[in-house]
């Protein structure tokens, strides 16, 4: 990760016909209700001179300390939100150059400024350094091409100068004012007004306020990657290979009958078994081998049962490399979903959601290190569906998030084919992912 060190020390100013652009603004997620006032409760605590509170879906506050003797004749707007503007439901990130004053990193997720992006590197690996850090935070961050990046200051426009203005933060003086500097002259001495003149000066950074974190923030990062990288998603093409494997399965080949199948996620493969019953009298091992493909690998018990394994590649991704819904998304457009295709499915069974598990990392002395508030919690729930092997393609455009242990299949003696019943019936079982709020 590069350090805050590595980037500019200052705000770099850009000239447009609509408004002077300001590149590397600190950025604050903000939580919860009246955003304006926590914004301007930051402004005061890390002496910003300019302030502005973006609310487009989450919320987050950007805070400048911009040269003394800089007008306000025209609007400053931060560049990093003009990025956010564009983009309100997604998560995106640029690395593109300023001329001669180096290169700006910038990322938004969901119409927010991402915390310890839009910074001015050096050279352009310590941008993107700096950016390839981020998508451990936001793994399905998405890079704008170079060309984008160039013509970003073509989307500012009257709107987005009102949305992404930076405003003034008025101290304000007067009779009351002037008397509580009486009164701290008074009971404090020379000596002490001095010292607090001298610690109200505005400093031409604002303090970094993550700088003593970053080991901390750096060992979550790669401890939640670990944990990210065990789990699997299959998603819609990853479940539909499995599918499409049981439907090619030899029902009756040479005599034999078919009772069941199952496929057992392991990782990046399906470990995948069938179980046959000899069932005519001229029956044979000999013909049952003929009868399957080659490639699979075959065993007899001796004489009346045989079991086909083979193995099939696990289509899909490891979660670090995933972008999933969050939680409400899932609530009300997921389920909604999964509810309309109920009448097709005997049994859906889904848990509560319960934590991701990451195993906290430890400091020096063996403590567990704080979570950085901003690193994203994932939870997952256990899924379970039942369903005539048929009806399976109605639940496959909707398994994009979802990881499996195993997909089995069952063949029913007889069954009078129904919406819900039929002779070859699945079983999925896996887990749904998700993130919180």
């Amino acid at each position: 990760m590069v350090s805050s060190a590595e980037a500019s020390v200052s705000c770099i100013f850009r000239s447009t016909p609509l408004a002077e652009l300001v590149f590397g603004v600190d950025w604050f997620a903000l939580i919860g209700e009246d955003a304006r006032s926590q914004g301007r409760r930051l402004a005061r605590r890390y002496r910003a001179s300019h302030l502005v509170v973006s609310q487009i879906n989450a919320s987050c506050a950007g805070l400048a300390a911009l040269p003394r003797g800089q007008s306000d004749a025209r609007p400053w707007c931060a560049a990093a939100l003009l990025l956010a503007c564009r983009y309100p439901d997604v998560t995106v990130g640029l690395v593109c150059e300023l001329e001669a004053d180096g290169w700006w990193m910038a990322a938004v997720h969901e119409g927010a400024v991402i915390t310890r992006s839009d910074k001015v590197f050096a050279s352009r690996d310590a941008a993107q350094q700096a950016l390839d850090a981020l998508t451990a935070f936001y793994p399905g961050l998405t890079r704008l091409d170079p060309q984008t990046a160039r013509e970003f200051i073509g989307w500012l426009d009257d709107a987005t100068v009102t949305a992404c203005t930076l405003q003034r933060i008025r101290t304000g003086s007067g009779p009351r004012r002037q008397a509580a500097w009486l009164a701290l002259m008074a009971m404090a001495g020379m000596g002490g007004v001095f010292a607090y003149v001298a610690d109200r000066r505005p400093p031409s950074r604002l303090p970094d306020p993550l700088a003593a974190s970053v080991t901390a923030e750096q060992a979550w990062i790669q401890a939640q990657r670990q944990a990210l990288q065990r789990h699997w998603l299959h998603g819609s093409e990853g479940t539909a290979g499995v599918v499409q494997s049981l439907y090619r399965l030899p029902v009756h080949p040479a005599g034999w009958r078919l009772n069941s199948a199952q496929c057992v996620a392991q990782r990046t493969a399906w470990r995948c078994h069938a179980d046959y019953s000899r069932q005519h009298l001229q029956a044979s091992n000999q013909h049952f081998l003929r009868a399957m493909p080659s490639s699979w690998h075959i065993s007899f018990t001796p004489l009346e049962q045989a079991r086909a394994a083979w193995s099939i590649q696990a289509r899909g991704r490891a979660l670090d490399q995933s972008t999933l819904n969050q939680a409400p998304v899932n609530e009300f457009r997921l389920f909604s979903h999964l509810q309309k295709i109920r009448p097709a499915l005997p049994r859906v069974d889904i848990s509560a959601p319960v934590p991701l598990a990451v195993s906290a990392p430890l400091d020096e002395a063996g403590q567990p290190l704080e979570r950085p508030a901003d690193l994203p919690r994932y939870r997952l729930r256990n899924v379970e569906f039942h369903a005539p092997l048929r009806s399976a393609s109605v639940l496959i455009p909707h398994a994009e998030h979802m990881g499996w242990q195993h997909i089995a299949l069952t063949v029913a003696e007889q069954s009078r084919p129904s919406l819900v019943h039929s002779m070859f019936m699945a079983r999925l079982k896996g887990v749904l992912y998700e993130t919180e709020n």
